[in-house]
């Protein structure tokens, strides 16, 4: 707890100390690693995060430990490591369902639509009832100029949650967008 204090006041050296601790006690405990390896990289000190990383690795990590890494390097703006931990056999659950949506969202800005697609689909097996996730396959759609997919995407987010405004007012685009087309 104390490691979290210290990591959300930015005093990363106190942080790093509390969680090697935590870690030297209860060497089996991954989410104190994976609080340690996150106090590395927001200290900037990216290869002992990464030697970190590499012990967690080494001992039968589960979904949750390697999305918590894929996090870790998503919030530090490192895509292509972020990858590598979400896109081995792990699959949302409707606790990282977020983290997962965001690795989309940022798939999508960087242009790599496909694959954003892929994780947004992974995302509605898991939480089919998601609008936020069908209005941001809408966004996706919308980019790709696939009107006829977003409008669907569109509607399904409307149904979900009616009283999300940016869906409908994306929807009354789209269908005028449509109709001007015909």
């Amino acid at each position: 707890m104390l490691g979290r204090i210290h990591l959300d006041k930015e005093e990363y050296g106190e942080a790093i100390e509390q969680f090697k601790q935590a870690a030297e006690i209860c060497p089996l405990n991954l989410d104190k690693k994976v609080a340690l390896a996150e106090a590395y990289l927001k200290a900037e000190c990216t290869s002992e995060a990464e030697e970190v990383i590499d012990i967690i690795m080494k001992s039968h990590s589960t979904g949750m430990i390697l999305t918590d890494i894929g996090k870790l390097y998503l919030e530090n703006g490192d895509i292509e490591k972020a990858s590598h931990y979400l896109e081995k056999d792990v699959q949302p659950t409707p606790e990282t369902v977020h983290i997962f949506n965001n690795y989309a969202i940022s798939l999508r800005r960087n242009g790599r639509f496909k694959e954003s697609e892929n994780i947004y689909i992974r995302c509605l097996k898991t939480m089919t009832d998601s609008y936020v996730i069908h209005f941001n396959l809408g966004m996706l759609y919308t980019q790709m100029k696939d009107h006829s997919r977003a409008k669907k995407a569109f509607e399904k987010a409307v149904e979900l949650n009616p009283s999300h405004r940016l869906s409908k007012t994306l929807l009354d685009s789209i269908r005028s967008a449509m109709a001007t087309k015909m």
